[in-house]
C-alpha cells in the first residue's frame, strides 16, 4: 500500500513538470524581433537634411542636345490643384487633367517623343523645394513609362 502511494506520487510529480526550453526560445526570439522593429522604426523618422548652397553639389556634364529637363512647381505653396509639370517647356498643369494616370500617360508622351531625336537621353528632373516626394510622381512615373530609368534630380527655390 505504501509502495502504491509512492509510485503514484511520483507519476503525479513527473506530470506538474513540463519543458519550459520552448517557452524560453519563443520569448527570446520576440525580443530580438521588438528590438529590430524598434531600430527600423527610429531610423525611418530621421530628416534628411539637403544643404542649402549647391557649391558642394557635383553637377555631370551633360550636353544639352541629349537632356530632357523636367520641371515642377506649384503657383501656390500648398495648393495640389496649383502643380505644374513642365516638359521641354510645354506646360502640363493639375487642374488641366481628370486623374493622376491622365496627366502621367500625356507626360509620358511628351517624354518619349524627345527621346527619339536623342542617342543617349538623360532625365533631370527639377522641383521646386516645398513640393513633397508624392507631387513629384508623376513625372517620375512618366520617365520609367517612357522607357528611360535614370532621373538625376535637383532642387530650386523661389529667388525671392
Amino acid at each position: 500500500m505504501l509502495a502504491k502511494k509512492i509510485r503514484n506520487s511520483k507519476v503525479r510529480h513527473r506530470m506538474a513538470q513540463f519543458n519550459m526550453t520552448p517557452m524560453i526560445d519563443v520569448v527570446f526570439l520576440l525580443i530580438v524581433f521588438f528590438m529590430l522593429i524598434c531600430q527600423f522604426i527610429s531610423q525611418d523618422e530621421e530628416l534628411v537634411s539637403v544643404p542649402d548652397d549647391c557649391e558642394t553639389a557635383v553637377i555631370d556634364k551633360v550636353s544639352k542636345e541629349n537632356e530632357i529637363e523636367i520641371l515642377v512647381w506649384s503657383e501656390r505653396a500648398g495648393d495640389a490643384g496649383s502643380i505644374i509639370y513642365s516638359v521641354d517647356n510645354k506646360d502640363y498643369p493639375v487642374s488641366k487633367y481628370s486623374s493622376r494616370e491622365v496627366l502621367t500617360t500625356e507626360l509620358a508622351c511628351q517624354i518619349t517623343e524627345l527621346k527619339k531625336a536623342m542617342k543617349e537621353p538623360v532625365v533631370r528632373l527639377r522641383g521646386d523645394g516645398s513640393l513633397s516626394c508624392e507631387d513629384m510622381r508623376p513625372a517620375i512615373e512618366a520617365v520609367g513609362a517612357a522607357g528611360l530609368d535614370t532621373i538625376r534630380f535637383a532642387a530650386f527655390r523661389d529667388k525671392n
